[in-house]
């Protein structure tokens, strides 16, 4: 799912795990406070940063949210293009080589250097 995290303090905790003192970090003062992690369908983790505690909280409660109706969407998906993409998927099929390189071709064809490539 997601949480938040205070870049500019943290916890100090005993052996009950309550927490008896906050310890500024190295980044207090410096960019921004809160960061978002939250963690995708795949489980790679991802990291958003805020000014304020409730823009972040707003954006965790919106990420958890699209995670269970199941249409969260990776910030970064758009920054490959479907020619990469299309690539390292056809490289990582173990099909028959013949259907690899007809795969291969029809890319060529109908998707590279075409708009539907970028």
């Amino acid at each position: 799912m997601a949480s938040i995290e205070d870049r500019w303090w943290k916890e100090v905790k005993d052996e009950d795990g309550k927490v008896v003192v906050k310890v500024k970090t190295d980044r207090c003062g410096k960019g921004m406070r809160w960061r978002v992690r939250c963690y995708g369908p795949d489980r790679k983790p991802d990291n958003l940063s805020f000014e304020k505690w409730t823009d972040a909280n707003n954006k965790r409660k919106e990420i958890e949210a699209d995670l269970l109706r199941g249409k969260y969407v990776d910030p970064k998906a758009g920054e490959i293009t479907f020619d990469a993409f299309a690539a390292k998927w056809v490289g990582d099929r173990t099909s028959d080589p013949l259907t690899i390189q007809n795969t291969e071709a029809r890319l060529r064809r109908y998707v590279t250097g075409t708009r539907l490539g970028k």
